[in-house]
C-alpha cells in the first residue's frame, strides 16, 4: 500500500471538515420523531435510527452523579486531549470521579439493536420485519453496530455483561464475562456479520451509510483489524490471534467489500437540529466551561506544527492538566474551533485515518518499511512532513499519529495510549494518584442491582480499581 497517494483527514478533521457537507439527503431523522405514546409498536426501521442517534448521545450522557463528566469525556481527559479550568478532579484521578455507569447504553442502543435481531430472526415477526429491509441484513447491521458499542464498553470498563447481557427479564443479573472472551467473540461476529449481508442494500432507517452494505462491509473489516491491533501485547507472535485475525480482516476486504481508506467511508453521524437528541454530541461539552483543551495537547500540535490546530482548538492557549485550582476563564483553548462545534453538525465515531495507520503499524518494522507523505494528511489537504516519520523511531512515529487522529474521540485515544504508551504522558503532580487510570470503574447502580456479578467481576480482574489493567493493556 503506497501511502503517499491516499490524503485523509484525521478523526478531528474529518468531525469538523464534514459537518458543511454530511447526508444532506438525510435532513431528518424521518420516523424517529413518532410519539413514542402514539403506537406500542416500533419498527425496526425506527429502531436502526434511533441507535444510530443515540450513539454519540450515549457516550456523553453516562454519568454517577451530577456534575461527573461523562464516559466519554473522563477517556479524553485520561488521553490528556481535554482539561477542566473550572472543577479539577478527574483529571487528578479522583477515585469517585472515575466511577461511571454504563446501563444506559444497555436499555437504550444495545437492547433496540438486539429487538432488531429477534424480530428478524423469529419466523412470525420476521415476515413484518421485512418491510423495513431484508432480514438477514438488518440482522448483519444490528450485529455490527452492537459489536461497536461493545468494543467501547469493554474497552473502557473491561469485563462487563456481555453473554448473558440484554435477555429481560429471563436474566436481570447477567455475569461479566471476561474481555479475552468478549473480544474473540466481537471479531467472530463481525466476520459473520460481513458474509450475512444478501446485497439487496434494502434496509432502511439507516441514517449514516443510507443502507448501502458495502459501506457496512468496509466499517466491519475495519474495525476488525484496529481491535487485532488492540490485543497485539497479548499476541505477540506472527502466527498469534493479533495476526490471524489481523489477516482475516485483510482477506475479507479484498473479497468483501474493502476497508475505510477515505472520508467518505467514515462511520459518522450527521446531526441536522438544533435541539437534543438530534444535537450534535460535541455541541454541549466543546462549548461548556468545565472544559478545555489540555496544555499537553496545544503543545505538542504546536511542536509538530501541525496545521490542524486551528481546526481542533479555539486557541493554542491549553489548560494546564490536573491542577488543583481552576483557571481563570476566557484565557484558555476550547475543544474544536468556533466554527466546528455547532449544534447541527456532524460526529465521526470511526475514521478512515485509524484504518490506514493501523495498517502501518502492522505493516512497519523499520523506517524503510513505512512511507508516510501524504497518507497523513490533515484538515484542507495540508500534511504531516513525511520526514516525521522516516526516522528510527518510525513506529513510535506511527503511533503518535493514531494518538493524533483519534481526536477528539477520547476512548480511542486512551485505549491505544494505554496499548502503546505514545505519546509519554506524565500525571499532575497535583493528582492524588501518581499513576494515570488504566479503567473505568463500575458505577453504583451495577452495585445496586447486580451486586453479586459485579463484586465477582472486579475480584476476576484483580480488583474494581482504576489502576487495574484490562486484558489486553500489558505492560
Amino acid at each position: 500500500m503506497n501511502f503517499n497517494k491516499l490524503k485523509l483527514w484525521s478523526v478531528g478533521a474529518a468531525a469538523v471538515a464534514i459537518m458543511s457537507t454530511g447526508c444532506n439527503k438525510l435532513s431528518d431523522f424521518g420516523d424517529t420523531n413518532v410519539n413514542p405514546n402514539g403506537s406500542t409498536y416500533i419498527s425496526t426501521s425506527t429502531l436502526i435510527s434511533t441507535t444510530q442517534v443515540r450513539l454519540g448521545n450515549s457516550n456523553f450522557g453516562t454519568v454517577v452523579t451530577t456534575g461527573t463528566p461523562s464516559a466519554e469525556l473522563l477517556s479524553g481527559l485520561m488521553a490528556q486531549y481535554f482539561a477542566e479550568p473550572t472543577y479539577p478532579g478527574a483529571s487528578r484521578f479522583a477515585g469517585t470521579s472515575l466511577q461511571v455507569n454504563y446501563n444506559g447504553a444497555y436499555q437504550g442502543p444495545l437492547n433496540d439493536l438486539q429487538t432488531v435481531i429477534l424480530r428478524n430472526t423469529d419466523p412470525v415477526q420476521a415476515v413484518d420485519a421485512a418491510r423495513f429491509g431484508s432480514n438477514a441484513s438488518q440482522i448483519a447491521m444490528a450485529r455490527i453496530m452492537k459489536v461497536f458499542i461493545f468494543w467501547q464498553l469493554t474497552d473502557k470498563w473491561g469485563d462487563i455483561p456481555y453473554s448473558e447481557a440484554l435477555k429481560g427479564a429471563a436474566n436481570l443479573t447477567p455475569k461479566y464475562d471476561p474481555q479475552e472472551f468478549i473480544y474473540k467473540d466481537m471479531l467472530k461476529e463481525l466476520g459473520e456479520a460481513v458474509d450475512q449481508f444478501d446485497g439487496t442494500n434494502s434496509v432502511q432507517g439507516d441514517l449514516i451509510y443510507a443502507g448501502n452494505e458495502t459501506k457496512w462491509k468496509k466499517f466491519a473489516n475495519s474495525m476488525r483489524a484496529v481491535m487485532a491491533l488492540r490485543m497485539s501485547k497479548v499476541y505477540p507472535g506472527p502466527t498469534d490471534l493479533a495476526a490471524v485475525e489481523f489477516n482475516k480482516a485483510l482477506t475479507s476486504s479484498l473479497t468483501n467489500g474493502g476497508m475505510l481508506v477515505s472520508n467518505d467511508d467514515n462511520f459518522q453521524m450527521y446531526y441536522p437540529a438544533n435541539a437534543n437528541p438530534f444535537t450534535n454530541p460535541f455541541y454541549a461539552p466543546a462549548n461548556s466551561n468545565d472544559n478545555g483543551v489540555s496544555k499537553t495537547f496545544t503543545d505538542l500540535l504546536t511542536g509538530l506544527a501541525d496545521t490542524r490546530q486551528s481546526a481542533w482548538v479555539q486557541n493554542t492557549n491549553g489548560v494546564p492538566y490536573g491542577l488543583a485550582n481552576p483557571v481563570p476563564a476566557g484565557t484558555w483553548a476550547k475543544i474544536l474551533a468556533p466554527a466546528f462545534k455547532s449544534q447541527v453538525g456532524t460526529m465521526v465515531f470511526f475514521n478512515a485515518a485509524s484504518v490506514l495507520l493501523a495498517h502501518a503499524e502492522a505493516a512497519t518494522t523499520g523506517p524503510a518499511n513505512f512511507d508516510t507523505g501524504a497518507g497523513l494528511a490533515s484538515i484542507g489537504g495540508a500534511s504531516v512532513p513525511g520526514s516525521n516519520a522516516l526516522t528510527p523511531t518510525a513506529l513510535k512515529r506511527i503511533q503518535l499519529q493514531q494518538y493524533l487522529a483519534f481526536y477528539p474521540i477520547g476512548w480511542q485515544a486512551w485505549s491505544n495510549w494505554r496499548r502503546t504508551g505514545v505519546p509519554d504522558l506524565k500525571p499532575s503532580t497535583d493528582a492524588f494518584d501518581p499513576a494515570i487510570p488504566r479503567r473505568l470503574t463500575y458505577g453504583t447502580i451495577e452495585y445496586q442491582l447486580n451486586a453479586a456479578q459485579v463484586t465477582q467481576a472486579g475480584a476476576n480482574m484483580g480488583g474494581d480499581d482504576q489502576n487495574t489493567r484490562v486484558w489486553w493493556d500489558k505492560p
